[in-house]
């Protein structure tokens, strides 16, 4: 409480006042003789215009029909600021008045205020003029106003355009310098693009709703909801930061910009524009921001976090007119935090606002030092343009957080870490991307984060998927190519045990053939004693290796390798001169033996001596006879005695002995082997000569391809 002493001196002081401003300016008003009362006293109370003092800030929309009751001068208030003798009587509390019409333009350029403004809730007639002025604080919390000129001010305190404030004109604060906070919250600003009434063209003012370009303010910036009277901060028109630095948050939370493009103003289209602009602390553009226009942040340097969680970005590109198009752009910046485009998580029953874009989502070179998270983002409607982005992790919710088809950009994304890893669901994520925009770095990338995660399958995966991509992209017969056809082979260097499994399905082809015409008698001894000694006693010497067809076909299969088979058995040359073309039945010199494991059905070939065959003088010999596979009964088609099996168990026999007999596989009781026109081709040396070359370049083929799959000589990286 002021002491009695204290009192007088300053009712003193306040006569000195008025009796000065009368000489000034004659006659005072009501509010005029109130607000020099209260300047003079130290207790920075409020100069009331209006004896309702709970007046609601809508009434200032009436201000324009207050009386002169209410009124305050201008030039009033520009004497109390700039006059040294009236400047001394005012107490450093300031200048406070609320719900003042003020009159004229109030203009404080270039001057050095020694105190503050507050002017709350008051209808301003004509732009505020501050350019250039210094003062400790400028509140005009729920006040009217066409337009604010506060370029280059410096202000040391805060600022104060909230709660219901309303400017129908440009708010410039470019360049300004605010020692404390720029609230905002609960603000509406408003200038549009619009065309002059006078000239019916563009208005050169009009687009630019705030202007706080190259603005350095020590505090944060607040435009967003006013958690008290629950207005939210409102534009329409431009609101630029461009090069601005703050030493807080710039908080938009709830807020609301709007500033999309027309046809008639090709200057539009940006609703907040942050290029460049660099804070110590975090960007906020969260639960229900809504910004219809582009929200630009290229190059900004963000200390903290950009939570865009809930935030809804709207811009898109309208085809007939060619414009829009850019819901978010954050080219080039870098934000040490981490980056949310995300929706939050429903807590019970309530309803939370959902990011959404409708439009192009720019992140192109960005610097993420945390976490992109996109997780139950809406990307529907938008593009996401990655390219050269960096993060050290990425986080989304699969299909739900991807754009459609054509319109994801990975070129040469890089993150250390994704969830979810699943690489299948990751292919389709790539597959995502414009196919005139194809790149293996992309591919690369994810296989390198599945890798060191260890996922090395996955990996695999990923990167032949992109080899083969790459050897489909731009080459409609991509197919026909010779070095593609190669390389699929061994999944392009990721796969090279596929080689040995070609391998092996040549051995086993190989095998069926070889056994074939080695059982119709066209595969001979290589040795010359042994091949005439078949010729001439229809049997081979015991010293000689019995033919094996499947270890004659890996010998031919594997490159360098020698098991002594090829060596010793071939293709019959002079198998011609025996062979009648004539007959379905082939007349061959001997039978011969087959020595070669298992048969069907769980039975063992074995061998065992048959009649002989009778030379021309009609006699017998043992020297003349010959081994002749000995065949179970159950697998000889034309033997019956198979009463010793149970009946099902004999007709599957039968079956299978006969399916064998007719594909050339095992001869009949008698040892003679199925002919007919196509066996009859497909066991002709003609035929088996060109079989084991084809199957010898195919097995130097396919061993190649796989040691250059071990190598990683095919291999892409």
């Amino acid at each position: 409480m002021p002491t009695h002493q204290q009192t007088a001196k300053e009712d003193g002081r306040a006569l000195r006042l008025q009796q000065a401003a009368k000489e000034a300016f004659g006659r005072l008003y009501p509010t005029e003789r109130n607000l020099l009362d209260k300047a003079a006293r130290s207790h920075g109370e409020l100069a009331f215009a209006s004896t309702d003092k709970d007046e609601d800030n809508d009434a200032v929309n009436d201000g324009k029909e207050w009386n002169r009751s209410r009124e305050i001068r201008s030039e009033l208030l520009r004497w109390l600021c700039v006059d040294e003798v009236a400047r001394k009587q005012v107490d450093p509390h300031g200048l406070n008045a609320k719900g003042a019409r003020i009159t004229g333009q109030l203009d404080l350029s270039h001057v050095a205020v020694p105190f503050p403004l507050q002017l709350q809730q008051c209808y301003f007639e004509e732009p505020l003029n501050l350019f250039q002025s210094e003062m400790p604080g400028l509140i005009l919390t729920g006040s009217r106003v066409p337009g604010i000129n506060a370029g280059s001010a410096r202000i040391k305190g805060h600022v104060a355009l909230d709660e219901g404030f309303r400017c129908d004109g440009e708010v410039t604060l470019s360049s300004v310098h605010i020692g404390g906070d720029l609230q905002c919250s609960g603000g509406t600003f408003c200038n549009p693009y619009r065309n002059d009434p006078k000239t019916d063209k563009w208005d050169p003012n009009s687009g630019t709703a705030l202007n706080a370009d190259g603005a350095n303010i020590d505090g944060f910036v607040l435009l967003r909801l006013e958690d008290q009277s629950e207005r939210t901060f409102q534009s329409e028109g431009e609101v630029r930061f461009v090069g601005a630095q703050i030493q807080g948050d710039l908080d938009c939370e709830r807020g609301r910009f709007s500033n999309l493009p027309l046809r008639a103003f090709a200057k539009s289209g940006v609703a907040l524009n942050a290029d460049r602009l660099t804070t110590k602390g975090g960007v906020f553009l969260r639960n229900g921001f809504n910004a219809k226009g582009s929200v630009a942040m290229r190059d900004a340097q963000v200390g903290s976090s950009l939570d865009c969680e809930g935030g809804r970005f709207t811009n898109p590109f309208q085809e007939e007119d060619k414009i829009g198009g850019d819901a978010l752009v954050l080219d080039r910046a870098a934000v040490k935090g981490s980056v949310f485009l995300r929706s939050p998580a429903l807590t019970g029953n309530v309803q939370k606002a959902r990011f959404s874009a409708e439009g192009n989502v720019s992140v192109i070179a960005v610097f993420v030092g945390g976490q992109l998270d996109l997780q139950d983002g809406d990307f529907r409607k938008a593009s996401l343009d990655l390219t050269s982005a960096s993060a050290a992790s990425v986080i989304d919710s699969g299909k739900k957080s991807w754009p459609k088809r054509n319109n994801l950009y990975l070129r040469r994304f890089q993150y250390g870490h994704i969830a979810p890893e699943n690489a299948k669901e990751r292919l389709l994520w790539l597959a995502l991307q414009p196919y005139d925009d194809f790149n293996t770095d992309s591919y690369v990338q994810l296989a390198k984060v599945l890798q060191q995660s260890g996922d090395d399958d996955g990996a695999r995966i990923i990167l032949q998927t992109a080899s083969e991509l790459e050897a489909r992209h731009g080459h409609p017969y991509w197919y026909l190519r010779p070095d593609n056809l190669f390389a699929a082979s061994i999944g392009y260097g990721y796969r090279p045990i596929w080689a040995v499994g070609y391998i092996s399905l040549m051995s086993a082809v190989g095998w069926i053939i070889y056994r074939r015409s080695y059982l119709a008698g066209t595969i001979a001894p290589t040795d010359k004693d042994a091949y005439n000694d078949v010729k001439s006693k229809h049997s081979l010497p015991p010293h000689y290796p019995r033919f094996a067809p499947l270890i004659f076909s890996l010998e031919n299969s594997l490159p360098l390798v020698k098991l002594g088979q090829a060596d010793k058995w071939q293709p019959d040359a002079e198998l011609s001169s025996h062979v009648t073309d004539a007959s379905p039945k082939r007349e061959i010199p001997w039978r011969p033996s087959l020595n070669d494991g298992a048969l069907p059905g769980g039975a063992s070939g074995s061998s065992e001596v048959v009649a002989p065959e009778l030379g021309k003088s009609g006699q017998a010999s043992a020297a003349n006879a010959i081994e002749r596979p000995r065949v179970l009964a159950s697998l000889a088609p034309h033997e019956s005695n198979v009463e010793h099996l149970p009946p099902m168990f004999t007709a599957v026999r039968r079956m299978v002995g006969k399916i064998l007999y007719d594909a050339g596989l095992q001869t009949d009781a008698k040892g003679q082997a199925a002919t007919t026109p196509p066996s009859h081709f497909g066991t002709s040396p003609t035929f088996l000569k060109w079989c084991i070359w084809v199957h010898i370049l195919l097995g130097w083929l396919f061993a190649t391809l796989f040691v250059a799959g071990i190598s990683g000589i095919v291999r892409k990286q």
